[in-house]
């Protein structure tokens, strides 16, 4: 059985990963310990998750899954996300912040990113939504570590990190 992940980046690239492996020059998920700018998971939740279409489900997924019958059969669960809030602005997104502020004078908007779990193989690099074991049966080793998603996108990356760069930035 081959597991197949498809990541949306808020660029709007789909990235695609089989069993790990990614088509092109870097594989979304590599072998061996995490990225140095990997998310650092601080806090995650049981979330609603719909098993047919595959993606985490706010108050407003999940309204539409209860009352309009096109979603009515598709079966929702939950699944483990990682929980990231910031602080926004409609104006000028760039300035999105882990501190609460202002930008355009007045008061960023506090936002919550939900993005859901996956677990790596660490020696064979194989992905899977369950933190027990490696999928593959052939795995020599079966040791997994968690990864977000949606990182290193902002919200979701190493806030130290994040927060180390932004200071050498304000330095210079």
């Amino acid at each position: 059985m081959r597991l197949v992940l498809v990541a949306l980046f808020t660029a709007g690239v789909a990235v695609v990963a089989v069993d790990g492996k990614q088509d092109g020059k870097r594989q979304l998920f590599p072998p061996g310990p995490r990225a140095k700018d990997a998310c650092d998971i601080k806090k995650s939740e049981m979330a609603p998750f719909c098993e047919t279409c595959q993606g985490l489900l706010d108050e407003a997924g999940i309204k539409q899954h209860k009352t309009e019958k096109d979603y009515k059969a598709h079966e929702i669960g939950k699944a483990k996300a990682c929980v990231k809030e910031y602080y926004h602005c409609e104006t000028h997104p760039e300035n999105d912040t882990y501190d609460k502020g202002q930008c355009c004078g007045k008061d960023m908007e506090k936002k919550v990113s939900r993005s859901r779990v996956t677990w790596i193989c660490e020696t064979c690099g194989a992905t899977t939504f369950d933190d027990k074991k490696c999928p593959r049966e052939d795995c020599p080793k079966s040791k997994l570590r968690a990864e977000c998603s949606l990182q290193p996108n902002f919200p979701h990356t190493n806030e130290k990190l994040w927060r180390d760069n932004k200071k050498k930035d304000e330095k210079k």
